[in-house]
């Protein structure tokens, strides 16, 4: 940032002398004044009030947005699965229902193995022992 320049916003910068001023209320050819927007029924636009045709207007294409297709795509992923749950015995309930019991099965063995009982006991010794437990 130059802060030594002279700026529009500074008291250094000169002022022109010849003054003039714009009327921004003229009446038109019909003898009314205008309301400020163009014959069509739009404001002008740029340098459109000047005389000159005014900018081309763009219709701007909207691109693909990452969460719009995330959301496409994760909703076509539970259609698929609904419809192949439906086709199931027991239908989507009969099909969550076993994922459930599947679950909770794996939990019980996992409780009930001894490996795990050896582990819980020597990680609960080692904490009981020094007040931490061991870094892998």
């Amino acid at each position: 940032m130059n802060s030594g320049a002279d700026r529009a916003d500074r008291a250094n910068v000169r002022q022109p002398t010849d003054a003039y001023f714009v009327r921004l209320d003229v009446e038109s050819a019909d003898g009314h004044a205008p309301s400020g927007h163009a014959p069509d029924g739009h404001a002008p636009v740029g340098r459109e009030g000047l005389g000159s045709p005014g900018p081309k207007r763009h219709r701007r294409r909207r691109g693909l947005h990452g969460r719009a297709v995330c959301l496409v795509i994760v909703a076509a992923g539970l259609g698929a699965w609904f419809s192949w749950a439906a086709q199931r015995p027991g239908g989507v309930s009969g099909t969550v229902n076993g994922w459930i019991s599947n679950v909770r099965g794996d939990v019980a063995r996992m409780s009930a193995d001894p490996d795990i009982a050896h582990a819980r006991r020597y990680f609960n010794g080692q904490h009981a022992a020094t007040g931490v437990y061991p870094h892998l």
